[in-house]
């Protein structure tokens, strides 16, 4: 993260603010890596879904830009979009004007949102040239049935280890979780004082902050 300023700094000057936004996008890694070793371990199967999502094997993102037939979707509803690809899954759309904002991909919008011209569309295919639009296959399903969904209990997560920036980890699990959900530390350096002070120096008070886990520090070998 401290070198996203340097990054910023081989953005042309003369650049629209909303270019530089949308053609430099410095990702911090260990900050991305870590949230998702958080949710995959939150929530059962995530894991393959990003693995198949990002690796360069069956299906990928693509969008529809250079595809003969995108100019038929111009003024077409993104539910009924949704309901004409048999072999592939239309996610989100790319605006040719980006929003007040900024933002300009949008991921599973309203179904009542109109595609303009100049649109793209956002897939999940096989390949760039695996998909086409069929006929609408859309159909009235009816009202759903009343159903709540139990309430989720409350977890215990055992994260092993320490690094710089583990505030951010343990804030993603207190995301996911609900109250009285518990959070064990595990590792053996460094000491539970010196954790307690780094994590005071990020701004960030496991009493008060994390408002959905009660934190255990434990230091002991892991092996």
């Amino acid at each position: 993260i401290d070198n996203a300023p340097v990054v910023r700094m081989g953005v042309p000057d003369d650049w629209p603010d909303i270019d530089k936004k949308r053609k430099v996008l410095p990702l911090i890694g260990n900050d991305l890596t870590g949230r998702l070793m958080v949710q995959c371990s939150v929530e059962a199967g995530l894991a393959q879904v990003f693995s198949h999502i990002l690796e360069f094997d069956g299906n990928e993102f693509y969008f529809s830009d250079d595809q003969p037939w995108m100019p038929r979707m111009y003024g077409e509803r993104f539910c009924n979009i949704c309901f004409q690809f048999p072999d592939a899954i239309c996610i989100g759309i790319k605006l040719k004007t980006p929003r007040e904002g900024g933002e300009y991909i949008i991921l599973n919008p309203p179904g009542t949102d109109i595609i303009e011209e100049g649109d793209s569309l956002l897939f999940i295919a096989e390949d760039d040239d695996s998909y086409k639009p069929d006929i609408l296959k859309l159909t009235n399903c009816g009202s759903p049935p009343d159903f709540e969904l139990p309430p989720r209990p409350p977890t215990k997560t055992l994260l092993i280890g320490w690094r710089r920036d583990i505030q951010d980890m343990m804030v993603e699990v207190n995301n996911w979780v609900v109250p009285g959900s518990m959070l064990t530390m595990l590792s053996d350096q460094p000491s539970v004082e010196e954790r307690l002070a780094e994590l005071e120096d990020a701004g960030c008070i496991p009493e008060t902050d994390l408002i959905n886990l009660e934190v255990d520090f434990l230091q002991q070998n892991p092996i």
